[in-house]
Parts: C-alpha cells; sequence; structure tokens
C-alpha cells in the first residue's frame, strides 16, 4: 500500500480508539444477596454464588475472597481470571455456632475493586 495510504487508514484508527473511553471490568453476583435458612447449629451448609465478569471486552482478575463473619467460609477458593462474560461459581459455606440471626459479608477483592457481598442466615436448635 501506498505510505499516504496506509497512514490515513491509521489515523482514522487511531482516532476513533481514543475517542471511545476504556472499558473497565465489571462484577455481578448471582444472587444479588446469600440467604441461609433454618440451619441447625453445628452442622455445615453449604449454598453457591457466582462471580460475574460483566465486561464486554476486558478481563477481571478475582484475587481472593474473604469473610467477616467466622460463621461463613467461601470453600476452597483460589485466584482466578474472568474472560469477559465468564462466571466462577463459588460455594459458601455457613457453620452456625449459635441459635438465631446472623449477618455478614464476603468481601470479593478483584481487578475492577473490592465488592462487598451481603449473607444473611438463621440457625436453630440442632436436633
Amino acid at each position: 500500500s501506498a505510505p499516504g495510504g496506509g497512514g490515513g487508514a491509521f489515523g482514522l484508527v487511531g482516532a476513533s480508539a481514543s475517542s471511545v473511553p476504556p472499558a473497565h471490568p465489571t462484577v455481578a453476583v448471582d444472587p444479588p444477596l446469600l440467604l441461609f435458612k433454618n440451619s441447625p447449629i453445628c452442622v455445615p451448609a453449604v449454598s453457591q454464588i457466582d462471580v460475574i465478569n460483566t465486561s464486554e471486552r476486558d478481563e477481571l482478575q478475582v484475587y481472593a475472597i474473604t469473610a467477616d463473619n467466622v460463621q461463613f467460609h467461601p470453600a476452597m477458593f483460589k485466584p482466578q481470571v474472568l474472560q469477559p462474560g465468564a462466571r466462577a461459581t463459588i460455594q459458601v459455606i455457613f457453620l452456625p455456632r449459635v441459635v438465631g440471626s446472623v449477618e455478614g459479608a464476603l468481601t470479593i477483592s478483584t481487578s475492577a475493586g473490592d465488592v462487598s457481598y451481603p449473607i444473611r442466615a438463621h440457625a436453630v436448635p440442632n436436633p
């Protein structure tokens, strides 16, 4: 191709790309709230959540998942990279220690920032 033609095409591509703001990875969690109902104390209850990369262009790195309450545990999580639109299923364990209502949150640390995810549970006496 002619040097002028190549330069013109490159210039148009550059102008087009610079006019579009860069996309940032975003995170969704399904379900929006994790609820454990009527779990007997001292008996582990297991549920799962999906961490979803809702970006159409950028990968999402999920570094760590931690809980702010000792009764909730993300099970055997390993850091991972989610491609655009991909999801990772994470098991969450509730091991109730006392009867009654319990609230907590998971912190999902990602390349898009930290996401706080609410958990509610209700523990009942062990039969």
